[in-house]
């Protein structure tokens, strides 16, 4: 949930650096190098420990991936979500991709 306080702290900023991205190469190139690298490292590294318990590994990283991405905060709580809602419906989604989330 941390994250996602983060993002509602410095959504604005994040919304329009994102935006400008798609026109300005030179800061394109800047966030693939870092924040780009960073969240698929975090992603990867969440994504490890599932790695024994489930033949999904692909999935579970990428669900992972989906609930670390600022556009999918952004979405959720427009949505009518607040951060701990959002939080613990991408939880729900990485459990089920692993096949831990009980029924």
């Amino acid at each position: 949930m941390a994250l996602y306080r983060s993002y509602r702290e410095r959504e604005s900023m994040t919304a329009n650096v994102l935006r400008d991205r798609t026109s300005l190469p030179a800061l394109d190139e800047l966030l693939a190098r870092t924040v780009d690298r960073h969240q698929t490292e975090l992603a990867q590294a969440l994504a490890a420990p599932f790695a024994a318990r489930t033949r999904n590994r692909n999935h579970v990283r990428a669900a992972i991936a989906l609930a670390l991405a600022f556009p999918t905060w952004q979405r959720l709580t427009r949505e009518g979500l607040g951060d701990s809602a959002a939080a613990r419906l991408m939880t729900e989604l990485v459990a089920t991709a692993a096949g831990t989330r009980e029924r």
